[in-house]
């Protein structure tokens, strides 16, 4: 995966204002949610679940993750300078 250096910047900081605006905002909405229904906090949970399965089973694009490809990849051999090992 590559990363255009010009926007990696712009990315970032999007996805930490995310992360900081669902930070704040979770106890909030999960005060909320206890309050108006107990009872119904399991299925508000498999819910979520669900929820979050099915946005990672349609926003992967394939590619393998590369950091792990890396790792299973066998070592090569390089032949220095002269061709003497």
């Amino acid at each position: 995966m590559s990363i255009n250096p010009a926007t990696a910047g712009i990315a970032l900081s999007w996805y930490n204002t995310a992360l900081y605006v669902a930070i704040a905002l979770a106890p909030i909405l999960g005060g909320l949610v206890v309050d108006a229904h107990a009872q119904a906090l399991p299925l508000i949970g498999d819910g979520a679940a669900v929820l979050a399965l099915v946005v990672f089973t349609f926003t992967r694009d394939g590619r393998p993750n590369t950091h792990t490809a890396t790792l299973n990849r066998p070592a090569t051999q390089t032949t220095p300078p002269g061709g003497q090992k």
